[in-house]
């Protein structure tokens, strides 16, 4: 229920999330978002026809007979199932399975997904409903004629089908593309120094800051150039990038003035049964704006350490602090965020039962005219998962409780149930949605803290080494916070999805 002479900033930022930090701002008459539409689709037919037949002609000579081999030979499953635990992409482990088959230098490898995805009262708003159709392509070269080269080069088709609104933002669709295309000069064997160039995967820790964001239709890549050292006792990554921005109909570039450097330190053996990780970002954005209104550049230096690893009596952890510091056009950068996770396995129990609990914390931005910048910058997260499978708030201005489940029936199959509590961290700040960018703000400060609690419940089964299968649901529903700010409907999600990988 909106309250009488309360100043309300409106989202305009959809439930949609984006890889490229641009949103589809959708509006009514009344300023608010979302609004169902009717509208006819736009498809490149002629490209698509040609494509989705040259794929069937090339992929279908690999897919049967690897296939019945694969199940004939009673292969264990294969960690690159498709769920919200794994997000990361499978052409390298595809390219282990391409390689029993062809020439040891080449490769070929590649994925199909289908899923299916519904939203009710989306934006919080009631009746505005949507349910539409996502398609992914994915085919890839692996040439590797030595221990110390290998290129890798991966095209990308992905669509979709039946949305409301348009056109459809670029997390969704992008017609055939270049995804991946990178060199690497690394021996395999020794280890030690390497480089990577080109346009590639940067994934880091649990991709709470840098991520692949795979579960996402298009994800995301960047062009970089990568130089790391690897031993068995370190991993040392020193990077300079720039993130893609999905431009379909058009070839995918990299975003001009939002550049982001690295050093990212990993000790897997440091700490007994456990892995530290230490890291300073860079990331570098020209043309932002003040709390003034002022235009200039933006240095946010983001700095942070992670820890996970195990426990006696069968308990795990993790730890992620960050801090971050720089300035905005002039204004002062100073924020923060935690992650604090405790697991518990027990032994020889049926169902294999996790139980977890877990907090995140994000600073926000306590006034918005004191030239002093408070929110946290998530950077390029994967943040499916993490804070709530309807992908509603992201890591900043948030404070999050989560309990959770998982049960493993069998080693094929897994089944998560987690509830989460989200408040904000500031009254005068904004929700920030799984992008980061604002879903609602009160800027004389909001008289509740409460967002909300979700409920999600998921899982997913592998079939075969290569199919697997996926479902879930959520529902939020909504506190004071959101009852003030928005409409105020309680608001659910559901998918279902298909993924093969070749």
């Amino acid at each position: 229920m909106f309250h009488e002479h309360t100043s309300v900033s409106f989202v305009r930022c959809p439930f949609i999330p984006t890889t490229d930090g641009d949103e589809r701002r959708m509006e009514d008459d009344e300023g608010w978002v979302m609004p169902p539409r009717q509208r006819t689709k736009k498809h490149s037919s002629v490209a698509a026809v040609l494509f989705w037949t040259a794929v069937v002609l090339v992929v279908t000579p690999f897919i049967a007979p690897r296939a019945y081999a694969q199940e004939k030979a009673g292969d264990s499953p294969s960690s690159s199932t498709e769920s919200h635990t794994s997000t990361r992409s499978s052409p390298h482990r595809a390219t282990e399975r391409s390689n029993q088959t062809t020439e040891e230098w080449l490769s070929v490898g590649g994925e199909i997904r289908l899923r299916w995805e519904g939203r009710r009262h989306a934006g919080f708003r009631s009746g505005n409903d949507d349910g539409y159709l996502l398609t992914r392509f994915r085919f890839h070269l692996d040439v590797h004629p030595g221990e110390w080269f290998r290129a890798y080069i991966e095209g990308q088709d992905a669509q979709a089908l039946g949305l409301a609104g348009g056109p459809d933002p670029p997390v969704f669709q992008d017609t055939f593309d270049l995804r991946q295309a990178y060199i690497d000069l690394f021996h395999r064997q020794k280890r030690g120094l390497g480089l990577r160039l080109g346009r590639q995967e940067l994934i880091f820790g649990e991709e709470r800051l840098i991520g692949a964001f795979n579960w996402g239709n298009t994800a995301r890549t960047f062009d970089a150039v990568r130089v790391y050292y690897e031993t068995k006792a370190i991993r040392l990554d020193a990077f300079a990038a720039s993130v893609v921005r999905i431009q379909d109909e058009r070839f995918n570039r990299t975003a001009k003035g939002d550049n982001l450097y690295g050093v990212y330190t990993a000790f897997p053996r440091l700490i007994p049964r456990g892995r530290w990780e230490v890291y300073t970002l860079w990331r570098a954005q020209s043309q932002t704006v003040n709390e003034r209104g002022e235009r200039g550049d933006a240095d946010r230096v983001t700095f942070g350490t992670r820890l996970v690893g195990k426990l006696p009596h069968n308990f795990d952890y993790g730890v992620e602090l960050v801090g971050q510091a720089g300035d905005v056009a002039g204004d002062r950068v100073r924020a923060w965020a935690a992650h604090l996770q405790l697991g518990y396995t027990p032994a020889r129990v049926r169902l294999k039962p996790r139980f977890l609990a877990e907090y995140n914390f994000a600073s926000g931005d306590d006034d918005p005219n004191d030239g002093k910048v408070g929110t946290f910058d998530q950077l390029f997260p994967t943040n499916h998962n993490k804070y709530g499978i309807a992908d509603l708030v992201g890591w900043r201005n948030m404070h999050n409780l989560r309990l959770g489940l998982s049960l493993k029936p069998t080693d094929r199959t897994g089944i998560h149930f987690d509830v989460h509590s989200f408040w904000l961290a500031s009254r005068r700040d904004a929700l920030y949605n799984a992008p980061g960018r604002p879903v609602a703000r009160i800027p004389e400060g909001a008289t509740s803290r409460h967002i909300g609690e979700e409920i999600d419940l998921y899982g997913s089964i592998k079939l075969t080494t290569s199919l697997s299968l996926g479902a879930g649901v959520a529902h939020l529903f909504a506190g004071q916070f959101l009852q003030q700010a928005t409409p105020g409907e309680n608001t659910m999600f559901a998918y279902a999805m298909a993924s093969y990988h070749f």
